[in-house]
C-alpha cells in the first residue's frame, strides 16, 4: 500500500526515505499530532 506524500515533509534515515506531517487535533482540546509513515515493507 502507497503513503499519500502530499502535504507531508520528507527524512532519508539510514537509507530509508520517511513522510512526516504535523497538525493540530480540533477534537482533542487542540494537541498537536505527528505522524510519520513509509512505503517501505517491515517484514
Amino acid at each position: 500500500m502507497g503513503v499519500n506524500t502530499k502535504g507531508r515533509r520528507k527524512l532519508e534515515y539510514n537509507g530509508k526515505m520517511y513522510y512526516w506531517n504535523v497538525q493540530e487535533d480540533a477534537e482533542d482540546y487542540g494537541r498537536i499530532n505527528l505522524s510519520i509513515s513509509t512505503n517501505s515493507n517491515l517484514g
